[in-house]
């Protein structure tokens, strides 16, 4: 497991046209670097979320067994209560993470897993076809709203439901960001 970085480590990996040589190199003088950065060091770059996991969360940084463990509680804390919300009754998600939780103990095969996932893509797929149905029927809805009812109301309606909406998904990303850095603290 690699535990020093260095630049061309990092664009090695390819990272998007963002992030060039010199664009690396500040960020490593940010957090204090010349030539090799930790991974705990870059979590304290400026850098968005996304793309300090895009960086750590591969088996170069965290062993592979806790990657899995990584997903598996990504899924019980922050998509399981969404899910359940919406689909109370569908267990696809859960028996897959089930299985998952066995395939990493080493008590279900690669096929089993393959099927569990599967399934949980099935759901998943169910879910964002029904999400996206609603989204049409609310701007459908929102458009007549709109036209019978006060256009600022709705337009305030709308801010402050997608500033709500912002919010939970920065605090389920920082959530993310903590519980990936605790794991490194202890790869």
């Amino acid at each position: 497991m690699k535990e020093q970085w260095s630049v061309d480590d990092i664009l090695a990996l390819e990272p998007c046209h963002d992030y060039s040589r010199d664009r690396i190199e500040e960020l490593f003088r940010e957090v204090g670097c010349s030539d090799y950065v930790t991974p705990l060091e870059i979590s304290r770059a400026d850098i968005p979320i996304e793309d300090f996991l895009w960086l750590v969360l591969r088996p170069e940084i965290i062993p592979e067994r806790q990657l899995h463990e990584i997903a598996i509680w990504c899924w019980e804390e922050i998509a399981r209560p969404i899910y359940e919300k919406h689909y109370p009754e569908d267990r696809r998600p859960h028996d897959a993470v089930a299985v998952k939780r066995l395939w990493i103990e080493g008590e279900a095969t690669d096929d089993e897993l393959a099927a569990a996932r599967a399934a949980a893509w099935n759901a998943a797929w169910n879910a964002a076809r029904a999400a996206a149905r609603a989204a049409a029927w609310n701007v459908a809805r929102a458009a007549a709203r709109a036209a019978a009812r006060n256009v600022a109301r709705a337009a305030a309606w709308d801010a402050a439901w997608d500033s709500a909406r912002d919010s939970a998904w920065d605090a389920a990303w920082d959530k993310i960001k903590k519980h990936v850095i605790s794991v490194m603290g202890v790869a």
